[in-house]
């Protein structure tokens, strides 16, 4: 999506959750082809508190990407949450955001595969539905890695001129417009078209009848004018 990316910054939390974060980021760019991990500048920011980041982020210039991850401490001591996080980076820079979190798509964070509640709810279900049914806890794997889905918030796509054709196959957008060819608009769009040829039909009925009206008045004009010379003819004959 941004192919002229130089930069990119990961602030992560500086607890053993943000130290887990930084040591996946570093695998994941360590399989980078090489030529595309020496281009690209990385950078871990790790605030003790939240607004730390406010003035570095307001100096961030373009071909730079941004990704708050994690729960982090604002200068109160109140700690902010994945989607308060990458609301409150996309609020004091003009760069692209991006989260690891269904719940920020919306928030201030682009998109991206991001871990999606709905199907961690479904995986948990189902591993309790066992737990019922008589299988041992001790007996369900552990599941390291969460259900991810892929999602966009298609202002920021706007923003940043992209669109869903941009974006892999199977993306979901939040935040689009409706639009009558979606899925649950299809009554709506069925009656608008029904609409439009009644409609049409209506016009091409009063058209016609307007054209009828139109001959048979010309037609009366004719058989007067026919009448008229008529006369005149008698008159001076």
């Amino acid at each position: 999506l941004h192919p002229q990316t130089e930069r990119i910054i990961f602030i992560t939390a500086t607890d053993e959750s943000g130290a887990g974060n930084r040591r996946t980021i570093d695998r994941g760019l360590s399989a980078l082809p090489p030529g595309t991990r020496q281009r690209l500048s990385i950078e871990h920011w790790t605030p003790a508190q939240l607004e730390e980041i406010d003035a570095p982020l307001a100096q961030l210039g373009k071909h730079t990407a941004v990704f708050a991850l994690g729960s982090i401490q604002n200068r109160s001591g109140r700690p902010v949450s994945n989607e308060h996080l990458a609301a409150y980076v996309r609020a004091r820079t003009t760069v692209p955001v991006y989260s690891d979190i269904d719940r920020a798509i919306g928030h201030g964070a682009l998109g991206g595969y991001v871990n999606s509640g709905l199907e961690n709810g479904r995986l948990m279900a189902d591993m309790a539905r066992r737990i019922l049914s008589g299988t041992a806890a001790d007996q369900i794997p552990i599941v390291f890695d969460t259900p991810q889905v892929l999602l966009a918030d298609h202002q920021e796509l706007v923003r940043f001129g992209l669109s869903a054709q941009d974006l892999p196959a199977g993306a979901r957008i939040r935040n689009r417009p409706p639009s009558l060819l979606d899925p649950e608009n299809r009554p709506l769009l069925v009656g608008s078209i029904a609409a439009v040829l009644i409609l049409s039909l209506l016009l091409i009925l009063l058209a016609m009848r307007a054209r009828l009206r139109i001959l048979n008045i010309e037609s009366e004009k004719a058989r007067a004018l026919e009448a008229a010379n008529a006369a005149l003819e008698q008159a001076r004959a």
